[in-house]
């Protein structure tokens, strides 16, 4: 992954260290979303999903009074839910891999703006946002769950 950036960096040297960061993260949060779509399991998900609708349907139309009714409409709702968690939580943390690389890796000047508040003058803001931007990009375009 190095070698990648460094080929990137040759190429985008003319630009500033803002823009070049942001252009990391787009390939980035590309590269993370395509590895979580890969990896995740995205029929199961297609089915958790239907589910955990249908027990919030569930509960929206419950009108009794029985709280005990209410609570098993309740766990069985969070059930799915934490179903889904477990389900996507593996590909989640590998897919976090070349973003945290490519944190580790990337050397630009700190901070790159005399403006603004501290945590929005490094490298990281352009670099998240562009993650941020892409992985969105990515998920809507795709229809990743």
């Amino acid at each position: 992954m190095i070698a990648f950036f460094q080929t990137f960096d040759s190429i985008f040297h003319f630009l500033p260290p803002a823009a070049r960061a942001g252009l990391y993260g787009l390939v980035v949060g590309t590269l993370a979303m395509l590895i979580y779509w890969k990896l995740s399991p995205q029929k199961k998900l297609a089915q958790l999903k239907i589910e955990l609708t249908n027990g919030r349907r569930a509960m929206n139309a419950y009108t009794g009074s029985d709280f005990r009714e209410m609570m098993r409409l309740s766990r069985h709702t969070i059930a799915i839910a934490l179903k889904q968690v477990l389900l996507v939580l593996g590909p989640t943390l590998v897919a976090a891999i070349p973003v945290i690389g490519a944190m580790a890796w990337i050397d630009l000047p700190s901070p790159m703006w005399q403006v603004g508040p501290e945590w929005m003058r490094s490298w990281h803001t352009p670099f998240m946002i562009g993650v941020s931007v892409a992985a969105l990009a990515m998920k809507f375009g795709f229809k990743i769950l």
